[in-house]
């Protein structure tokens, strides 16, 4: 199973950093609070957080709770089959 991490981060700078530091497939959780305050609230922040994850191999998940950004295979790599969003991946 891959892991999940979340750090207390407050600026844009500190997340670059942690989406650089993750290996393939290992995720970043931030809350609803925490995307708010990092990219600000209006129209755009789908888009901005989407630009954000492609720019550091990362595909952005949103789900009730916040984003989770997942650290993609590199380019040429054969994908891995992720679990259905609930259920558990041994």
């Amino acid at each position: 199973m891959h892991g999940t991490t979340r750090a207390g981060l407050t600026t844009l700078p500190n997340l670059q950093t942690a989406l650089d530091g993750l290996g393939t497939e290992q995720a970043l959780r931030l809350t609803l609070d925490d995307c708010d305050r990092l990219f600000g609230v209006n129209d755009a922040l789908v888009a901005r957080v989407a630009n954000f994850a492609r720019g550091h191999g990362c595909a952005a998940i949103w789900d009730e709770s916040g984003l989770l950004f997942r650290r993609l295979p590199p380019a040429g790599a054969a994908p891995s089959v992720l679990p259905p969003v609930g259920e558990r991946r041994d």
